[in-house]
């Protein structure tokens, strides 16, 4: 549309967020039920798209974790880079299969910080389905070969 600028995301606190996000509401439930590693990798997998999604940023398809939280968060996204590069740090180990004991309040917290971010909420809250784990394989059946199902 002529003369409309185009959205885009402002961080601050959401004002009006009427209690925990859903991410965060599933992470303590997954605490709570013992499966912290889990917990970890849905909560930084999840926040990792909503970032990606809620700033637009497209990646190479040889990214890694680490250079996103490195190379493509910037200043201008406020508190986002510090809040995923702790987010990270408890994360890398899970992933790499050497997980120090995962500090639950330290990671509710920047999960609460995350999405009390307007643009990253938002964004989160518009998505489509979760997110899945880059080495989970993709719902749904593969088709036969010559295309049958």
């Amino acid at each position: 549309m002529a003369g409309v600028a185009p959205s885009v995301p402002t961080y601050g606190v959401v004002a009006d967020a009427s209690g925990p996000s859903a991410v965060e509401l599933r992470v303590r439930a997954l605490l709570n039920s013992g499966r912290a590693a889990e917990a970890v990798t849905y909560a930084y997998v999840t926040a990792e798209a909503d970032v990606r999604r809620a700033y637009g940023l497209t990646l190479p398809a040889e990214w890694t974790h680490r250079e996103f939280v490195v190379r493509y968060l910037r200043p201008d996204m406020g508190p986002l880079p510090r809040l995923m590069e702790r987010l990270h740090a408890l994360y890398e180990p899970v992933r790499y299969g050497t997980p120090d004991p995962i500090r639950a309040e330290e990671l509710l917290e920047v999960v609460r910080r995350i999405y009390a971010e307007a643009s990253v909420r938002r964004a989160h809250d518009a998505a489509a389905p979760e997110p899945r784990p880059r080495s989970e394989p993709s719902a749904g059946r593969a088709a036969a070969p010559g295309g049958a199902p």
